[in-house]
């Protein structure tokens, strides 16, 4: 029998992380591939995408306080409600391909020149807008 990590769907529960065999009629939702294991800065890059993918993968990076996250050219930030020692400190020399809120503002600052640019903060209250802004007008 093979058995994987799969996400699978139990009426009681919701969806659970489980080392389960494949069955065609089952409900669940295959992981991305091993080899990916939480250095996917980009959700873009997913091998599956489907919400317990992407869940997953917010998961391992904001267990290892990587609060930001690549979506497209969306930046996807999690609240870490705790200090994050030395996020913030290299302004200079950044490279905007590693989601940061710097390299969202670099971006736009490099693209002025060639036409307008807008950044759009959005989330719910309380979950950083205000000081993810401040980073930006850094």
């Amino acid at each position: 029998m093979n058995y994987d990590l799969v996400w699978k769907y139990s009426s009681e529960e919701g969806y659970l992380y489980t080392l389960d065999k494949r069955n065609d009629n089952d409900n669940f939702f295959e992981l991305y591939s091993p080899e990916d294991d939480g250095k996917i800065e980009n959700l873009s890059y997913l091998k599956f995408i489907n919400i317990p993918s992407i869940l997953n993968v917010l998961d391992l990076r904001y267990k290892k306080d990587k609060i930001y996250t690549f979506n497209g050219e969306v930046l996807i930030s999690i609240n870490p409600f705790k200090t994050i020692n030395n996020l913030y400190f290299k302004i200079n020399d950044i490279d905007v391909k590693i989601p940061h809120i710097y390299s969202i503002a670099e971006k736009a600052f490099r693209g002025f020149n060639s036409k307008n640019q807008s950044i759009l903060v959005s989330g719910e209250s309380g979950s950083g807008k205000t000081e993810n802004t401040k980073y930006i007008l850094k």
